[in-house]
């Protein structure tokens, strides 16, 4: 199966789950728009001096998730050989580090971080998980789908967190939520059994619903 970011993987396609080469569970967020009538308008003014808005925090210092395409951009040499949402440094095995990496609102909303097998165990993923993510990032949850399972759509560690930070610069996830599953894929981009002590690939996703645990990986 296609590793590619998936909540099925791939965040662009904004599907629901984040395993195998394509992307876990992805809401898109509709704007609702409330008329008023030209007259109550005008009095509204009239009675009331205009208010500025309150700016929201930038948060410019952010160089992964969450940061904006130009620092991403600073921060990460594009693979020209990969297309424009693949950067290095690459692996032994040939493949980027960073791939699937996409952009809402001109900030980084989800990537793909991909690693050679026996290099990187499920303590190690864990301390790489919270240096991408914004520094007031807290966990909501670490849910160990693997445990106690052999269903090959259990084969991840899937946690959730929640960053002020994420939703106040992310548009499409203004609560937030950010979907992280650790899992072990194949060379090939194919799920295989969770191996705590070879993780090869991390997911990353700025969405989901607070507290609420996908059904699969």
């Amino acid at each position: 199966m296609d590793q590619r970011l998936s909540l099925e993987s791939r965040p662009d396609s904004r599907a629901r789950r984040i395993t195998r080469r394509g992307p876990l569970v992805v809401g898109l967020i509709g704007l609702a728009f409330i008329g008023a009538g030209a007259a109550g308008i005008a009095e509204r003014l009239s009675a009331h001096p205009a208010r500025t808005a309150t700016a929201q925090p930038q948060y410019p210092d952010l160089t992964e998730l969450g940061a904006t395409e130009a620092m991403w951009r600073t921060n990460h040499k594009l693979d020209p050989a990969e297309g424009g949402s693949s950067f290095l440094p690459r692996n032994r095995s040939g493949v980027d580090r960073f791939v699937n990496v996409a952009f809402d609102g001109g900030r980084v909303y989800g990537f793909i971080m991909q690693f050679d097998a026996k290099t990187l165990d499920e303590t190690a993923a864990k301390v790489i998980v919270r240096g991408e993510l914004p520094p007031d990032a807290t966990l909501v949850f670490d849910n160990k789908k693997y445990v106690g399972s052999s269903d090959i759509d259990d084969q991840c560690d899937l946690l959730q967190f929640q960053s002020k930070a994420i939703g106040s610069i992310i548009p499409s996830d203004r609560a937030g939520i950010v979907t992280v599953v650790v899992w072990s894929p194949s060379p090939n981009g194919a799920v295989s059994t969770y191996d705590k002590a070879s993780i090869t690939s991390i997911n990353f996703l700025a969405t989901g619903t607070l507290g609420d645990v996908p059904i699969e990986c």
